[in-house]
């Protein structure tokens, strides 16, 4: 009788059915209970058929659930993997299934932002603000910030209000600060919104004061940083006093050598006196900066000239002899009188195919700083590597048949080294020096000495650090003759009428 009820095929389905439910479940003792039931009993096909029914419904109670935690798992796993649209469904579904679960709506709303949907990415983040969450507020500062990016900086702010009053929460208020903070990042990129920005930044030192000490500092450079971007703005518009003004504001933050002296330069187009003042501080700082030394010195030089128009002779004898007391730091005789500004335009080296070596150039303008024709001008340019001499190269710049008048500018000059050198290594060093020699001036006077550092095959265009005061006369003379070298200079100068340009532009100050 077993053994028929057994070989029915309806049977043996049903049996089947069990077997697949009870390996799903995993439930052994189960298993085992019904195979031992089987062999002791013979049972007819009604019964057999009820005991299926029976089992299934046991079998689909003991088995697992689909809960939240696993199916969070599953749309992290997802988004992990960059695949959206299975994030999206597993999230879609979540909240549906479970609509209380802050988790699920902030991350649907993720996915939403990530695939453009803003709108409902929007309503995902008010769902789980609404769940009242007690110690995950991601889904108000990330939708504050989706409000800042499309600049609806008050609905932004209006969201984050009710997190302010939680004062007793550490982490809470970083997060406020990094809210202000990213605020003030925000505007800053934007055009005459940093002054705003600053204010921004202000609040977010109130909130890190509070929180993160290293995060206050962090942002004071920061707020330094946008000053000196706001200073520049107003410098490139001719508007130093304005300029000053900000300087000032970011002294406040930080104390710097190099703040001071950007506010000498700036001060130095209308006030001497002031723009001395400044330099004496950054000389305190940092007594052996050669760059603040050589400003200073040109500041004190400067004011011996004004006193010498005003006739208080003995006001610039004093300034003359402050300016003699640093002459050995530059090794170069103090010149009274700036006869010409050398503007220097950029660096280049040219790399020599098929061999080691390189060649270093300079290309540079000349203005004209006196009140008289120049028919006479010549330029001499020395190359010297690790300190040593190397080459120079002297050329003609100006001749009776093409005067520079007072004021007026020669157009770009470029001098490369008549003799190639290997190809520098780290720490070696090339330093140009540029003299000039007319009827006004005599011998050879040092007006610009600039340090290089090797960038290799591009021009350099900002200026580097450099001596701007004219030096003694060199005492060797060189041989005018390297130009049937094969790098000989190369200038535009071709007797071309020169172009006029102010004497102020050719020492235009820029800010770093």
């Amino acid at each position: 009788m077993k053994d028929k009820i057994l070989n029915n095929e309806h049977v043996k389905k049903i049996l089947d059915m069990i077997q697949i439910y009870i390996w799903k479940a995993k439930l052994d003792k189960l298993k085992l209970l019904i195979e031992t039931f089987l062999n002791k009993y013979e049972l007819h096909l009604l019964t057999l058929a009820m005991l299926a029914v029976i089992l299934v419904i046991l079998v689909s109670f003991y088995s697992q659930p689909e809960t939240l935690s696993n199916m969070l798992k599953t749309g992290s796993k997802y988004i992990e993997e960059g695949n959206n649209a299975k994030a999206l469904k597993i999230y879609t579904k979540i909240t549906r299934k479970f609509p209380d679960s802050y988790e699920g709506h902030l991350q649907l709303a993720r996915v939403y932002k990530q695939i453009k949907e803003k709108d409902r990415a929007k309503i995902e983040y008010y769902r789980a603000m609404k769940l009242n969450y007690l110690f995950n507020f991601d889904a108000y500062f990330e939708l504050a910030q989706m409000y800042v990016d499309e600049d609806n900086y008050e609905f932004a702010e209006e969201i984050i209000r009710p997190l302010k009053k939680k004062t007793n929460l550490k982490t809470l208020k970083k997060r406020i600060g990094d809210f202000y903070y990213n605020w003030g990042n925000h505007l800053s990129n934007k055009l005459n919104q940093k002054s705003k920005a600053i204010r921004k930044y202000k609040i977010a030192i109130e909130y890190y004061e509070k929180s993160d000490k290293e995060l206050v500092d962090h942002t004071k450079e920061t707020i330094v940083d946008t000053y000196i971007d706001i200073a520049n703005n107003y410098s490139l518009h001719k508007q130093n006093k304005d300029a000053i003004k900000i300087l000032k504001m970011a002294l406040d933050y930080r104390e710097s050598a190099t703040i001071h002296y950007e506010l000498s330069q700036l001060y130095k187009t209308f006030d001497l006196k002031a723009a001395s003042e400044e330099l004496k501080k950054t000389i305190y700082m940092e007594p052996e900066n050669e760059r603040f030394l050589a400003a200073y010195i040109n500041i004190l030089i400067a004011q011996a000239e004004e006193s010498i128009e005003k006739q208080e002779f003995k006001k610039a004898k004093l300034f003359y002899e402050s300016a003699k007391k640093y002459k050995e730091k530059y090794q170069f005789e103090i010149v009274k009188k700036r006869l010409f500004v050398v503007n220097i335009l950029g660096i280049k080296y040219n790399e020599l195919p098929k061999s080691d070596e390189t060649v270093p150039g300079i290309s540079f303008k000349i203005t004209n700083n006196s009140n008289k024709l120049v028919n006479k001008l010549e330029t001499k340019v020395i190359f010297l590597k690790n300190g040593k001499y190397f080459s120079s190269i002297t050329q003609k710049i100006i001749g009776s048949k093409n005067l520079l008048k007072p004021d007026e500018t020669t157009d770009e000059i470029i001098v490369f080294s008549p003799n190639a050198m290997k190809k520098l290594k780290s720490h070696e060093k090339i330093k140009i020096k540029v003299f000039l020699s007319n009827q006004l001036a005599g011998g050879w006077s040092l007006y610009r000495v600039v340090d290089l550092k090797k960038d290799a095959n591009q021009d350099i265009k900002s200026k580097k650090q450099e001596s701007t005061l004219q030096s003694h006369p060199h005492k060797k003379k060189e041989n005018a003759k390297h130009h049937s070298q094969k790098h000989s200079l190369k200038t535009k100068n071709n007797h071309t009428e020169h172009k006029k340009e102010k004497k102020h532009t050719a020492n235009k100050h820029k800010h770093h």
